[in-house]
C-alpha cells in the first residue's frame, strides 16, 4: 500500500498533461468563440495558356472584421490537367502570398476553373475562381511542284506571364464570408471518445504501478509504442510534410522497445534515467510542436492551425480522429513513463 501511494505521488507529469489537455480540445473544438469575417482576393480571374505554360499570381486572405486565427488555403481545380498551389498554404488573416497555376502538356483546349478558398477558424463559403483557357497550337504543312517545300508554322494565342500584359479586362474576385456563429465541433460521440481514451491511458498508467514503483516506468514506456506505430503507420501528414518529427517518432518508439523491455528484466538506474529523460523529451517536444506549428517542417502551421491538427478530430485541415486519440495517449503515456521513472530513481 505505501509503494501505491509512493507511486502515484510521482505521477505529477502525468496529471500536468491531463490539465493542459482540456484547453487544448477546447480550443480546437471551439475556437473560444472565436468569429469573423474575411475576403479571398486573387488579383487576375481570366488568364491563357498554352500546353505545358504556367503563371504566377497573387493572393490576399484578408481578415475584415473579428478575431484572427488560424486559416488554411485549399486550392482545388476541375481537371487533372489542371494543378495549383498557394505558397504560404496557412497563416493567421489578413495575409497574402503566391498562387502558381501549371497546365499539362497533354491538356486539351478549353476552360478550366482554379478555386481558391479559405478553411480553419475564418474561412470562405464561396472560393475565388480562376478561368484557364488552354489555347489549341496548329501546324500547317504547304507542298508546292516542281519542289517540294514543307513549311511548318506554329501559331498560338499570346500567353500570360508574370511580366505580360493581362488579359484586356482584368477583373478582381472578392469572397467574402461572415462567420457568426461558434463552431459547435464534431459531436457527442468522438469527444466521448477522447475522453474515453484519456481515462483507459490514465487507468492503464495507474494499473501498472502493480507491477512494482522500479518496473512501472518501463512498462508504461513498452505501452506508449501502441500509439506511436498507430501515428506511424496513418498519419501521412507526419510522414509526408514532417519526416524529421516522423523519423524521431519512429526512433521514440524502437527506445521504448529495446529499454523498457530491459529495464523490466534489469531494472537498474541508468535505465529509469533513460527512460526518465527522454519521455520527458518527447513530452516536451509534442507540447512545443503544438504551440510552435510543427517547427522544422513543410507544414508551416500557425499555433491555432496545430492545435487543431493535433485535437480537431478530423473536423480541421489534415486532423482525424485517429491522429488526436493516438497523440492524447501518447502525450499520457509518456508522460506517465517519465513521472513513474522519476519516483523509481528517488526510491
Amino acid at each position: 500500500m505505501i509503494d501505491g501511494v509512493r507511486y502515484l505521488r510521482g505521477l505529477w507529469p502525468l496529471l500536468l498533461v491531463a490539465v493542459l489537455l482540456a484547453p487544448a480540445v477546447a480550443l480546437a473544438q471551439y475556437g473560444y468563440g472565436s468569429s469573423g469575417t474575411s475576403q479571398v482576393i486573387v488579383n487576375e480571374t481570366n488568364v491563357t495558356l498554352p500546353p505545358g505554360g504556367f503563371i504566377t499570381l497573387s493572393f490576399e486572405v484578408k481578415l475584415v472584421s473579428g478575431t484572427t486565427w488560424g486559416t488554411q488555403v485549399q486550392v482545388s481545380t476541375s481537371s487533372s490537367y489542371v494543378s495549383a498551389s498557394a505558397t504560404p498554404s496557412s497563416g493567421d488573416p489578413t495575409f497574402s502570398g503566391k498562387l502558381t497555376i501549371k497546365v499539362s502538356p497533354s491538356a486539351p483546349p478549353g476552360t478550366y476553373e482554379v478555386n481558391v478558398s479559405a478553411t480553419g477558424d475564418d474561412p470562405s463559403e464561396a472560393p475565388a475562381v480562376i478561368y484557364v483557357v488552354v489555347e489549341s497550337t496548329t501546324t500547317t504543312t504547304t507542298t508546292s511542284t516542281p519542289t517540294t517545300t514543307t513549311t511548318s508554322t506554329t501559331t498560338a494565342t499570346p500567353v500570360s506571364t508574370a511580366t505580360s500584359q493581362p488579359p484586356s479586362t482584368v477583373t478582381t474576385t472578392v469572397t467574402t464570408t461572415t462567420t457568426t456563429t461558434v463552431s459547435s465541433g464534431v459531436g457527442a460521440a468522438p469527444l466521448a471518445a477522447f475522453i474515453a481514451v484519456v481515462i483507459i491511458s490514465v487507468a492503464l498508467v495507474v494499473g501498472l504501478g502493480a507491477l512494482g514503483v522500479r518496473r512501472a516506468g518501463p512498462a508504461v514506456a513498452i505501452a506508449a509504442v501502441v500509439p506511436s506505430a498507430y501515428l506511424l503507420a496513418y498519419d501521412g501528414a507526419l510522414r509526408t510534410m514532417a519526416p524529421l518529427h516522423y523519423y524521431l517518432l519512429a526512433a521514440y518508439a524502437a527506445f521504448n522497445v529495446v529499454v523498457g523491455a530491459a529495464a523490466l528484466l534489469r531494472p537498474v538506474k541508468p535505465l529509469h534515467v533513460a527512460i526518465a529523460a527522454i519521455s520527458g523529451l518527447m513530452v516536451l517536444a509534442m507540447i512545443l510542436d503544438a504551440v510552435l506549428g510543427l517547427p522544422l517542417s513543410s507544414v508551416h502551421l500557425s499555433a491555432i492551425g496545430a492545435i487543431n491538427y493535433f485535437f480537431g478530430m478530423g473536423a480541421a485541415p489534415l486532423s482525424s480522429l485517429g491522429i488526436t486519440l493516438s497523440f492524447t495517449s501518447l502525450m499520457l503515456l509518456s508522460a506517465g513513463a517519465s513521472g513513474a521513472s522519476i519516483k523509481a530513481l528517488r526510491g
